[in-house]
């Protein structure tokens, strides 16, 4: 039944391919056209992105990078997956610390940084609850607006929440209005998953 509906479209397209093998190849042609016509912007896949407890889903495959920072005072590796899709950047940017003090002063040097990355005014974060994640004071979401360094406009909605002795920063980048449809896949898929409940 599937031939049929290829073919039937194919023949009426192209009234010459009269033999078997013009056939096949216009039907494959026609059958290559549907598809990229109706493939997805956003491919959601879910992803572990920390090796650890962490789930969340991101619209394509992120690439891993890491580098030494420096944040609050103390240098950590700050270790990134991000991918692009449909126009935004997605990205999640972890890093451990070594004391539970240290915790939150780290969480709100990330979001400082966020800010200062795109030379955005910190606004007044809403309280996001991430399920799993560890309670705490500087958990927050965000939407700031600044300026990338080519002077386009940059739009980043973001969430910073903690794991143990993990902070994290959620983020999706844009030159332009990020759609609340593909902000709230990403953002609201995000949970802690401890080992015992695997």
């Amino acid at each position: 039944m599937a031939v049929l509906l290829i073919i039937d479209p194919v023949l009426l397209a192209f009234p010459d391919a009269t033999t078997r093998c013009q056939r096949r190849t216009a039907a494959a042609c026609a059958l290559v056209a549907a598809l990229v016509a109706c493939s997805p912007v956003h491919d959601w896949r879910e992803s572990r992105p920390d090796d650890g407890d962490l789930r969340m889903l991101f619209p394509c495959r992120p690439e891993r990078n890491a580098r030494a920072v420096l944040l609050a005072g103390d240098r950590v590796a700050l270790v990134m997956q991000s991918c692009a899709a449909g126009g935004q950047t997605y990205s999640l940017a972890w890093a451990a610390v070594g004391r539970p003090e240290q915790v939150t002063a780290t969480l709100e040097a990330l979001r400082a940084a966020a800010s200062g990355n795109i030379g955005a005014t910190p606004g007044r974060p809403a309280p996001r609850v991430i399920p799993g994640a560890t309670p705490n004071e500087a958990a927050a979401q965000l939407r700031l607006e600044g300026r990338f360094p080519d002077g386009r406009t940059a739009v980043e909605h973001a969430v910073w929440f903690v794991h143990g002795l993990r902070v994290y920063q959620a983020a999706v980048l844009s030159d332009r209005a990020i759609p609340d449809a593909a902000l709230e896949t990403f953002l609201g898929a995000i949970r802690v998953v401890p080992s015992t409940s695997r």
